[in-house]
């Protein structure tokens, strides 16, 4: 994997993996990194075989400090091995496993070996309390959902995160002919006539993150 200073230590591919195998992949490759000190790996589907690969990665990396594990199918067993990966880590500061299917005394064993047992009571306490007085999770698409200083201050991360990073012919212009493809299917769309199996155009505009320089 090299380590590149023009990486970003902030890598988030929320939603972005595709499979096991690339998860798998990402996990190797992360294990002996030393550039990333924050992971999103939020609504990938990991489930319990992903977390195997995920466990291992914790117990080998010693650079990650935050790690979003939220929205991704881990139940108690996953969540008991991934609570043993992190006693064995004690480079991460942050975990966030919401909107999986655990128990609340599970997410207590992932929290405990993270930021100890007393941190971690007031985290599942919290926990409950939402779980019986449940309101929507802010999202940073939402600028209403924070202060307008956090949403500017988070703003400013995230760009800086894509202007950092060697981003490799992402961004992509599209020729004339592909342009005018877009806007006959758009016209189709907006007049209602457009067939149910047409496939849109193919091209598209690869997520900036993705797109990192990790392969």
């Amino acid at each position: 994997m090299g380590g590149s200073n023009s990486k970003s230590p902030v890598l988030n591919l929320r939603g972005q993996l595709h499979g096991h195998k690339e998860l798998k992949a990402l996990c190797k490759k992360l294990e002996e990194d030393t550039v990333v000190e924050s992971l999103c790996l939020a609504l990938n589907s990991i489930g319990d075989e992903g977390i195997e690969y995920v466990s291992l990665m914790v117990e080998r990396n010693r650079t990650i400090r935050e790690l979003d594990l939220s929205d991704n199918f881990i139940d108690n067993k996953g969540a008991e091995r991934l609570a043993k990966a992190l006693s064995q880590n004690s480079a991460i500061k942050m975990i966030n496993v919401e909107g999986n299917p655990m128990r609340p005394d599970s997410e207590k064993l992932i929290q405990e070996a993270v930021v100890g047992e007393e941190a971690a009571e007031k985290i599942i306490e919290q926990r409950v309390e939402e779980m019986h007085n449940p309101r929507p999770r802010a999202h940073p698409s939402k600028p209403s959902s924070a202060p307008a200083g956090e949403w500017k201050e988070a703003y400013d991360h995230a760009r800086g995160v894509v202007e950092a990073m060697p981003i490799r012919g992402a961004m992509m212009s599209l020729t004339k002919d592909q342009r005018l493809e877009f806007e006959a299917y758009d016209l189709q769309i907006s007049r209602g006539n457009a067939e149910d199996n047409q496939a849109r155009p193919s091209i598209s505009m690869p997520d900036a993150q993705y797109r990192w320089d990790l392969w």
